[in-house]
């Protein structure tokens, strides 16, 4: 995949604050999916640069994310 032109990877590290609301039980993958959205609110295009994949991709990993994600949330 190609990357966008002024494509700039994130630097930032993930806050404590975001990482303690996601619940246990989530994949690696799965809280970089959500804190690159949410946290540092990258579109799809730049967060599919960064994994390897399409865009396309890379919204079905993070519908799947969320949706995994508001389970563990609904079990707590």
């Amino acid at each position: 995949v190609p990357l966008r032109l002024g494509y700039e990877p994130a630097l930032k590290e993930p806050s404590p604050d975001f990482l303690s609301i996601l619940p246990p039980g989530l994949r690696e993958e799965e809280k970089q999916l959500l804190r690159l959205y949410f946290e540092e609110e990258l579109p799809h295009e730049d967060i599919a640069a960064q994994l390897g994949c399409t865009p396309a991709a890379c919204r079905m990993r993070l519908k799947r994310a969320k949706r995994r994600c508001y389970e563990l949330m609904a079990k707590k």
